[in-house]
């Protein structure tokens, strides 16, 4: 939750992609680099920027979402498991193991004489898919019973940014989309959110938090509307005191 943009890559510059289609899952990727605490994303004006101790360039969000994986539900992590999850973002983010090909063996199939060129089916089998992604956003968190130190560092460690909620479907952070402002701001929610942000602000790649997800999605619900904007006021107000602190 910084502000700034980074070197974005389109895809007239990655090299390969006016080749075989086939090659365009091995398009080279944007170099995978650990976030650490020295990177901060800036907004500036409708922009993000980021710097680094010698650099500011822009920053495009690439964004993928990252829902619960499904497995066996646990009420004691919600589902949570550190090594699963970040098994599933190094398979989407790193790029898939070349096959190596023979030129005697590639001249007989009649394909191009490139190393790498391999189907999505084999990088899926041999390594990554190398989705050229920098963000993921997740839907549920619970900071309250929950460390996710080991995922985020991880996500850190590939390049990865995170979006995290600042609500939950359950407990003290309901924002409720069912009762008219002020009533669907509890005050209960606030303190919920601060803690969050106390817990997920010493990530470097914690790019921002959600406060409204699916609040507003029927006819009925737009009178909560006030209580979304009233929370995130109040959050913005409470990092500016965490930044002064």
């Amino acid at each position: 939750m910084n502000d700034d943009p980074t070197n974005t890559t389109s895809t007239a510059d990655i090299p390969g992609t006016n080749a075989n289609p086939k090659s365009n899952i091995m398009a080279t990727l944007d170099k995978i680099t650990p976030i650490t605490p020295k990177d901060t994303i800036h907004v500036h004006g409708k922009h993000l920027y980021r710097t680094t101790d010698t650099t500011s360039t822009p920053f495009t969000i690439r964004g993928i979402a990252f829902p619960t994986p499904p497995e066996i539900y646990n009420p004691s992590t919600h589902g949570y498991n550190a090594t699963t999850w970040l098994a599933i973002l190094r398979q989407l983010r790193l790029p898939p193991k070349k096959k190596e090909v023979s030129p005697i063996q590639d001249s007989n199939s009649g394909n191009s004489s490139h190393p790498d060129i391999i189907t999505e089916t084999e990088a899926q089998n041999e390594g990554g898919l190398g989705l050229n992604f920098n963000t993921i956003r997740l839907y549920r968190m619970y900071p309250d019973q929950i460390d996710y130190s080991e995922f985020l560092e991880g996500a850190a460690a590939l390049g990865i940014y995170v979006i995290v909620p600042l609500t939950s479907a359950f407990g003290h952070g309901v924002l409720d989309r069912t009762s008219p402002a002020p009533k669907c701001y509890h005050p209960h929610l606030f303190h919920y959110g601060a803690r969050a942000l106390k817990k997920y602000l010493k990530y470097p790649n914690v790019l921002a938090g959600m406060v409204g997800n699916e609040v507003m999605n029927d006819e009925k619900a737009w009178k909560a509307a006030p209580c979304v904007r009233a929370y995130a006021r109040d959050l913005k107000l409470y990092m500016a005191r965490m930044v002064e602190e």
